[in-house]
């Protein structure tokens, strides 16, 4: 018996020394998926009989309607935050003389019935502090209405 109770010690000394040095490997976090465009865009200066209608804006790249949200135009402004979470293929990319990476894409508004208005505009990656490769801060003062053809 106590020579079973010697076999059985040396086998719990064995499985705590085996745990100690392989362990229990930690789970990752989830990183989220990064997000390449995140831009608040204001389209200020719209006349004021557009008031009230409803529109969408709209990121527009090679006839494809990459992200688009809807509002209501109120003080003469339209603004909508506007994201894509899937990275744009490098083909698409440029730098500029700089160095710095270009994304050159269209801004669309729609207001009531009105036609699509739309402005080319090349978006630039500016330091935010993150690793996501994003397109990130907006224009805060906004784009007049008149811009748009």
């Amino acid at each position: 018996m106590a020579n079973k109770k010697l076999w059985w010690g040396m086998l719990v000394m064995a499985l705590v020394f085996g745990m100690t040095v392989i362990g229990c490997e930690e789970d990752e976090p989830q990183m989220e998926p990064a997000i390449f465009f995140d831009w608040d865009i204001t389209v200020k200066d719209i006349p004021s009989s557009l008031n009230g209608q409803n529109f969408t804006m709209s990121i527009i790249r090679d006839d494809i309607v990459k992200t688009s949200k809807t509002g209501v135009v109120a003080d003469g402004k339209a603004t909508a935050n506007l994201k894509i979470k899937d990275m744009a293929p490098k083909s698409e990319i440029t730098l500029d003389v700089f160095g710095k990476e270009l994304w050159v894409a269209y801004v669309a508004i729609k207001i009531g019935t009105n036609q699509q208005l739309v402005k080319e505009y090349s978006f630039s990656k500016l330091p935010d502090g993150s690793d996501t490769n994003a397109l990130v801060n907006g224009w805060t003062g906004g784009w007049p209405y008149s811009d748009f053809n």
